[in-house]
């Protein structure tokens, strides 16, 4: 069953700051198509530049509204404030032998890496994940992004493969990481 009114989260950081977690609503749309043209801009980490996030506002309205109301996915955005800080994407396979695995995402503002958002964020998602059937999350990390894998450990993720050449930024390719978490 989708978990469409989940609960928001309130997490108190270290820094006396309050992080908000809840499912994005095509009201976050504009917030967040603006948030990943940013966050793209602040580390080679990501599949996308400043400014290269694919989606239009009214195409990720669309996307958010499709996944309130679809058993397929979950997005979620972290807020401090009234402001977008980290945002993530969990999504199934409507196709029934591959349904039981999720594919996630998930970035963060530079400007808060070191507090943890990250770590709260997918810990929501693989809760929702338990809760609606997946058994497995997988992910796809740049084998360099050394804190990412990191904490994609910490969380019981493990390698399960490399992708070479994933990536090419310029002239200079990088390789991933696949990563896996079985959660029964």
């Amino acid at each position: 069953m989708l978990a469409i009114n989940m609960q928001n989260k309130n997490i108190e950081l270290a820094n006396n700051l309050t992080l908000t977690i809840s499912q994005a609503i095509p009201e976050d749309a504009k917030q967040i198509v603006v948030f990943l043209n940013t966050v793209g801009g602040e580390t080679d980490f990501l599949t996308f530049g400043a400014n290269e996030f694919p989606l239009t506002v009214p195409e990720e309205e669309e996307a958010i509204a499709q996944c309130l109301e679809k058993n397929l996915c979950l997005m979620l955005v972290g807020k401090i404030g009234d402001e977008i800080v980290s945002q993530l994407f969990l999504q199934r396979s409507g196709k029934l032998r591959i349904s039981h695995v999720g594919d996630l995402g998930v970035t963060v503002s530079k400007k808060y890496w070191g507090n943890s958002i990250g770590n709260h964020m997918m810990r929501v998602a693989i809760e929702w994940a338990r809760d609606n059937g997946i058994t497995k999350i997988q992910l796809q990390v740049r084998a360099d992004n050394v804190r990412a894998v990191q904490l994609y450990n910490k969380l019981g993720f493990t390698i399960e493969g490399t992708v070479t050449r994933a990536l090419k930024i310029g002239n200079v390719y990088f390789d991933d990481y696949l990563m896996g978490l079985h959660l029964l």
